[in-house]
């Protein structure tokens, strides 16, 4: 009787911790997102720069970089407020295609872009899918950032 009551406690704990979830991880799980490498970086004219990206970050604001292996997350915060950002922008052609018919043409990063503001942002869209956007108030920043911006690597690459 005692080794049938200890069986069905081994049976009913195994049983909790199958249920609960509490196993071990797969090793070689190859369908994992990957993992972001969040950075919080302030700023005094310092330069910014992950594997996609590198540029001034314009006084009074900071960085926090939500990159990861395959993507480029890039936000500019002041304080804790959210002013702008920077990434790849997987937009339909139509979206980009308006904003090309509304800007002006210009070089960032050696590459092709288009300038497009209106009362609320400061875009520019460079060829090849990045986006920089920063609320309108923040043109000064928004041109420090576009003026020193390089391009390491495309995040389709």
């Amino acid at each position: 009787m005692k080794l049938m009551n200890l069986a069905l406690v081994i049976i009913l704990i195994v049983g909790a911790v199958a249920l609960s979830g509490c196993v071990a991880p797969k090793v070689n799980d190859t369908n994992t997102t990957p993992q972001s490498t969040t950075q919080t970086v302030a700023s005094n004219n310092n330069t910014f720069q992950n594997k996609f990206v590198s540029f001034t970050i314009p006084d009074g604001l900071r960085i926090q970089d939500n990159s990861n292996d395959s993507s480029l997350d890039v936000m500019l915060k002041q304080g804790d407020t959210f002013v702008g950002e920077i990434n790849f922008s997987s937009t339909g052609e139509d979206y980009v295609n308006d904003i090309i018919a509304q800007s002006t043409k210009t070089t960032i990063a050696n590459k092709t872009a288009y300038l497009f503001s209106d009362s609320t942002t400061k875009q520019a869209y460079i060829d090849g899918g990045i986006l920089i956007r920063l609320n309108s108030d923040f043109i000064a920043p928004f041109n420090t950032v576009k003026d020193s911006f390089v391009i390491i690597k495309n995040p389709t690459e």
